[in-house]
């Protein structure tokens, strides 16, 4: 009985129906692992690329798979949930191919590389792809018709990401914005964030993976991009070491049975006389614990938040909760930005 009313709290704390909708479709998914609940959120709250449907995308590859091995371009999270869906409809899955070819033997199929991709699809023309990750739909899409796959032996969808974290819905901007980017990756936030809030003051990025540090640097040279000071920390509620699983993109994580350490920090200890305006989070499930590290901040301050909620089932009740008992006069929404049951962001205004 507390958890279901931990749930009635949480469905009743949203300010719209969209948000408590979307809410319910995800606790539902989370409950019962039925993808049908993802592809009815995407139809009816997921703005996309080229109007994508589940349905009808999964018959075109069915029928297409009856002649062609399935490779999917992208062996990150996306790409490993999009093999998960194909397969539970039965279309089998060949192999993956990522440029990421260390991910080989890590993935419950093979990993090629695109090299290997192409040689493939030049000799034999027996695969069809299908692009697995939506952060480089277009790159990679550009990538395979510049190297003449046929635009027909493409498959795919994406959503129109660009709105995560800023959803003109619910977010207003004002002058000399402090907006803290933790998982920055390669400054694509933060990045967006300076275009959107021309006026801002000071951005602060934070990213753990060492690899993916590189290029916030080469990404903040290339930019001119000023404003940005870039840590190579994670948040989290204190300060210390932790293990950290390292993939060198954004799935990279703390996770104890990790191969490398990386430093974390409470963004109160580091940040603690910075007035902040906004905070996103997105950092593959560290999210709660990183809040807490930042609990005297969102007091004092009451800044704008954007949080992930997906990367644990339990943070879509308790991160919202949480942020309640901190600061009770927030509104909350929730909005989903992504074709898969990734991407779906509280917002606490």
């Amino acid at each position: 009985m507390e958890q279901i009313d931990k749930i009635k709290k949480v469905y009743d704390l949203h300010g719209d129906k969209k948000s408590r909708e979307i809410f319910l479709k995800k606790l539902l998914y989370s409950i019962t692992g039925d993808f049908s609940h993802i592809f009815d959120l995407v139809g009816s709250f997921v703005l996309t690329e080229s109007d994508f449907q589940w349905h009808s995308f999964l018959k075109s590859v069915s029928e297409v798979s009856r002649e062609k091995k399935i490779v999917i371009y992208g062996a990150g999270g996306e790409g490993e949930m999009l093999c998960s869906i194909l397969e539970s409809n039965g279309i089998f899955v060949e192999a993956f191919c990522d440029r990421n070819t260390k991910l080989n033997g890590l993935r419950i199929k093979p990993v090629i590389s695109p090299d290997q991709l192409l040689e493939r699809y030049r000799l034999k023309n027996d695969c069809c792809i299908i692009i697995g990750t939506e952060m480089f739909f277009k790159e990679i899409y550009h990538y395979l018709i510049v190297n003449q796959v046929d635009k027909n032996d493409i498959f795919g969808g994406s959503a129109k990401i660009e709105l995560q974290y800023f959803d003109e819905e619910i977010i207003c901007f004002t002058d000399n914005e402090v907006f803290v980017d933790a998982g920055s990756l390669d400054l694509a936030t933060s990045r967006i964030f300076l275009k959107k809030c021309r006026n801002a003051k000071k951005v602060y990025a934070f990213e753990p993976d060492p690899s993916n540090y590189e290029k916030c640097l080469k990404a903040k040279e290339d930019g001119r991009l000023d404003k940005v000071e870039i840590f190579n920390l994670g948040l989290y509620d204190k300060s210390c070491l932790l293990s950290f699983e390292q993939f060198e993109n954004g799935s990279s994580r703390i996770n104890s049975k990790g191969d490398i350490k990386i430093h974390v920090v409470a963004l109160d200890e580091l940040l603690s006389n910075e007035k902040i305006t906004f905070i996103k989070m997105d950092i593959e499930g560290a999210e709660l614990n990183a809040l807490k590290g930042a609990a005297n901040i969102v007091q004092k301050y009451r800044p704008k938040l954007a949080i992930s909620i997906y990367h644990s089932p339990d943070h879509l009740i308790d991160i919202p909760l949480y942020i309640k008992s901190l600061v009770p006069d927030y509104k909350f929404y929730i909005r989903h930005y992504s074709i898969y049951p990734q991407e779906t962001i509280l917002y606490a205004v």
